[in-house]
């Protein structure tokens, strides 16, 4: 394994997202999670007590996480979920059903508006009052 670390949890109702993005943040960097904690001053004495220099968090609280855990002589981690990119379906309906007509998307990827427009067709996504 590799950093060991601490990881906060901020008691809210959004502690599953947080624990998704700590987790897969910790996997990616082979961090070793050693503990945890759910308040900014125990946080700073896992540190203090030596049990981790490096405390991983998903949400920047604005409660002194940073600043206490810097005092006991570590650092904070701050991470966000991932977010999921768009499949190109879904990225051609957003854009259609943002107005975009097929001459415009193929302008913005690059593309050549014949290809869009069977693509678009082909997908069922072009609505007829969508021109080239």
């Amino acid at each position: 394994m590799g950093t060991r670390v601490v990881v906060y949890i901020h008691p809210d109702e959004h502690e599953q997202k947080q624990q998704k993005a700590i987790l897969g943040f910790c996997a990616e960097h082979d961090f070793e999670i050693c503990g945890s904690a759910r308040t900014p001053e125990s946080a700073a004495q896992a540190v203090a007590a030596g049990i981790s220099q490096t405390v991983v968090a998903a949400t920047d609280p604005r409660n002194g996480l940073r600043s206490m855990v810097g005092v006991a002589g570590g650092e904070v981690v701050f991470v966000r979920e991932r977010s999921r990119t768009p499949t190109l379906r879904e990225f051609l309906g957003r854009a259609v059903n943002g107005g975009r007509t097929p001459s415009q998307i193929a302008r913005l990827i690059g593309s050549e508006t014949t290809d869009i427009s069977e693509l678009l067709n082909r997908l069922g996504l072009r609505r007829p009052d969508n021109r080239s």
